[in-house]
């Protein structure tokens, strides 16, 4: 039978508009910050529950004993960050269909079996579970399947498990994880508590690698491969046998994209490094997946010794022009040596160049990922390239008003303004035929606008587009259109061009620069917001605004007051905001300040001005991109709720080290 492997969503399910008390806990739910978890832990008698629950709560050690349950034991057991409530449930035959009383709101299962038993009561327990989860219409409830007591000789695979449980159709309505443990040793049960903690929703079903041959093991418990190292072929041999030996690995170099995967799904890939990520990204991104979703795939089968370097090399072959057909991984990357140079010395200058030494030294850039501190740009000739040898793949890039002015700008800078409005009309239908519907009303509002900020300032003709953002930010802002445009016209002007029904278009750009408003002082500052006389809006006084609500009133309140003066500012039509009542980006403002204060140990009791002094990128308008596409910071969804990150996930609000 297949394994059925699926890749989890990287960045989770986005966050509808809500009360502002309700988006908070959202938030908090996206961020993992102290959340609570009720689970249900379940099995047949004597499956070793019991021993799981108290080796977590006070250790694993193999002289404990426990006592058959009556009723339930109830602990608390919290884990990076998120607090489980683990119901552990010892109901015997008669009284499992009272398992639906526990269900109600139950967030996540665990199911313990014992490997060394048959699962003849096993399957019918389990369809007590899922009937109660469904009669309460719970979805999105992930199971763990922890397969117990594999220190035992004899014991099931885990495809005869999914066999008899018949565990492929359960994953097509939820996300399955089979994990094998010894629970009185406590061996792979943390691996499988990493799963139910990192689990973001989706479905699938995925299995630990750690499985150790019994004498009944099937060939595909090794994958049915024979390396040409004879140790290893003599390792895969004696695990046929039933004989233990040393893990069955292979070297990636030379194994087709088929066996590579099959390979990878079974833990067999040793070492498992920049090749191996860039191959497994070129295959995920081909079946339409993203960077974090094949860091996330990699890090649940125990590929990720490094997250931020993993992900560094996940991301190049994201960025990187595809051609229309890839038929072998290996290829592509032996004839693209500049996104995976040969000799390690040069792949290290290319992880220098975007991290500082901090990506060696910070011991939790290891284990969550950090974007480039590093200035690094995303250059006009890469972004032109993108545009014209890879357009399948990025359509998606262009739904950005401000990838729509910076491709415009392009154009302008080399030809005559009717033949780039002849290109870009060309560029647009051709990735309209591949199913991708574009804007005629957006398309032409940004070449007007990227023309006008070349009149009005030539020397931009001899610049690339990071010049044009400096000199005029608004129109870099996906806000900028709807100066111009209601969503009502904007609706309708899909398919032909349709005049703006708020205000001309600009015949000159004289918007004031972006600041922080240092001439002001905090109180100052606060009065001009209440009255709505400053002299200019956006991401740092966004940020001041937030700096300011944090220290007075703390996180929970900070967000709803925050909140509840975008929601009033963006009811004076004549405020020229921006992005300054942008409601993700508000959200992303106030965790990141906070997470600078927390990490970098500042006080919240100073003046902001001094705070700028020691941590400058709280006020760096650019911040957010490290972690946001254009694509999906630049959406009608982003600006009236949050969005969670789909490049780098945010920075957890880890305690200080003692």
């Amino acid at each position: 039978p297949s394994y059925g492997l699926s890749a989890p969503s990287d960045c989770g399910p986005r966050l509808p508009r809500r009360a502002m008390g309700q988006s908070y806990q959202k938030l908090r739910q996206a961020l993992g910050v102290n959340e609570q978890k009720r689970v249900l832990l379940v099995g047949p008698n004597g499956a070793g529950k019991t021993c799981l629950l108290y080796g977590l709560k006070l250790g694993f050690d193999e002289t404990f004993t426990t006592m058959p349950t009556v009723g339930f034991n109830v602990e608390t057991w919290t884990h990076k960050f998120k607090t489980f409530t683990i119901w552990d449930l010892g109901l015997r035959s008669k009284m499992r269909p009272l398992v639906k009383h526990y269900t109600p709101a139950t967030d996540m299962v665990i199911f313990m079996l014992d490997r060394s038993d048959s699962l003849w009561d096993a399957d019918e327990l389990l369809g007590y579970v899922c009937n109660g989860l469904h009669e309460e219409n719970i979805k999105d409830v992930p199971f763990l399947f922890f397969l117990n007591k594999q220190d035992l000789p004899q014991h099931l695979t885990m495809l005869e498990v999914c066999e008899e449980l018949k565990l492929q159709d359960l994953a097509k309505r939820h996300r399955i994880h089979l994990q094998p443990c010894c629970a009185k040793t406590g061996e792979g049960v943390m691996e499988g508590m990493d799963f139910l903690t990192s689990f973001r929703g989706g479905k699938g079903l995925t299995m630990a690698g750690w499985d150790r041959p019994g004498k009944e093991t099937p060939m595909s418990a090794t994958g049915g491969y024979r390396s040409s190292d004879p140790l290893e072929a003599g390792a895969a041999e004696a695990a046929e046998a039933g004989v233990e030996g040393e893990p069955v690995t292979l070297a990636a170099a030379e194994l087709a994209d088929d066996v590579f995967l099959q390979a990878f799904q079974d833990r067999q890939l040793k070492p498992f490094g920049p090749v191996e990520m860039m191959r497994l990204s070129l295959l995920k991104r081909l079946e339409g997946s993203s960077a974090l979703a094949t860091l996330e795939t990699a890090r649940l089968q125990g590929c990720v010794p490094h997250a931020t370097r993993m992900h560094f090399w996940a991301t190049r072959i994201f960025a990187a022009p595809l051609p229309e057909r890839v038929t072998d991984t290996r290829s592509f990357l032996e004839e693209h040596p500049e996104l995976l140079p040969k000799l390690d010395a040069d792949r290290e200058v290319l992880i220098r160049q975007a991290y500082s030494e901090k990506i060696d030294r910070e011991a939790t850039w290891a284990h969550m990922v950090v974007p480039p501190d590093l200035k690094t740009a995303d250059d006009d000739a890469s972004f032109w390239a993108r545009m014209e040898h890879d357009a399948g793949a990025y359509t998606g890039e262009l739904d950005s008003f401000c990838s729509l002015v910076r491709l415009s700008f392009l154009l302008l800078k080399a030809m005559p303004r009717r033949e780039a409005i002849q290109r870009l009309d060309a560029m647009l239908r051709r990735w309209e035929a591949k199913g991708r519907k574009f804007h005629d009303t957006r398309q032409y509002v940004a070449l007007q606008l990227a023309h006008l900020a070349l009149t009005q300032h030539p020397s931009l003709q001899e610049k690339p587009f990071t010049r044009l953002q400096e000199l005029c930010p608004e129109l870099c802002e996906e806000d900028c259109i709807y100066k111009y445009y209601s969503e009502k016209a904007l609706s309708q002007g899909q398919s032909s061009f349709q005049a703006p029904d708020l205000q001309p278009l600009p015949s000159k750009l004289d918007s004031p620069p972006c600041t922080w408003h240092e001439q002001l002082n905090d109180q100052e500052f606060l009065e001009a917001v209440r009255t709505r006389s400053l002299s200019s809006w956006g991401l740092p006084s966004l940020a001041r605004l937030s700096y300011l609500y944090l220290s007075e009133l703390g996180r929970p309140s900070a967000v709803q007051k925050l909140l509840g003066d975008l929601e009033d500012a963006r009811s004076v039509k004549a405020l020229n905001l921006g992005l300054f009542a942008h409601e993700t980006l508000a959200y992303f403002t106030i965790h990141m300040i906070h997470y600078f204060i927390a990490s970098q140990e500042l006080s919240m009791a100073e003046p902001f001005s001094d705070l700028v002094k020691k941590c400058d990128k709280i006020v760096d308008p650019t911040l957010y991109r490290a972690y946001y596409s254009d694509q999906a910071i630049h959406c009608t969804e982003a600006r009236n709720s949050f969005v969670v990150p789909d490049r780098c996930p945010l920075p957890d609000l880890l305690p200080q080290a003692s």
